[in-house]
């Protein structure tokens, strides 16, 4: 599928779907932004026990990037810890509401 410019897409971006592991609950894309960079994400879960509550499941998010050009590399020297904590933090806040104005 494609998606337009998004959160640190720098252009529209195409996706596959590289694992679909409903048993292991485990999932891998490929983003590819054209001339810039690939994107390898996987989003891995595992149950919690019940004591855990009101969390269930623990999600690994975890991205590898491959730069196709200047532009890409720039984007991967910058996106450090840091950046990183920043992004993901915005999805967990977004994903939150989301299920919160359910």
């Amino acid at each position: 599928f494609l998606t337009r410019t998004h959160d640190h897409a720098g252009s529209d971006a195409i996706w596959l779907a590289k694992t679909f592991d409903p048993n292991q609950y485990l999932v891998q894309f490929y983003k590819i932004e054209p001339n810039q960079k690939v994107g390898l994400i996987t989003v891995a879960c595992a149950p919690l026990p019940e004591s855990d509550r009101p969390m269930r499941t623990r999600t690994s998010v975890t991205y590898q990037y491959t730069a196709l050009s200047e532009e890409g590399a720039a984007f991967i020297k910058n996106f450090d810890e840091t950046a990183y904590a920043v992004f993901i933090n915005e999805w967990r806040d977004l994903l939150i509401q989301y299920f919160e104005g359910k």
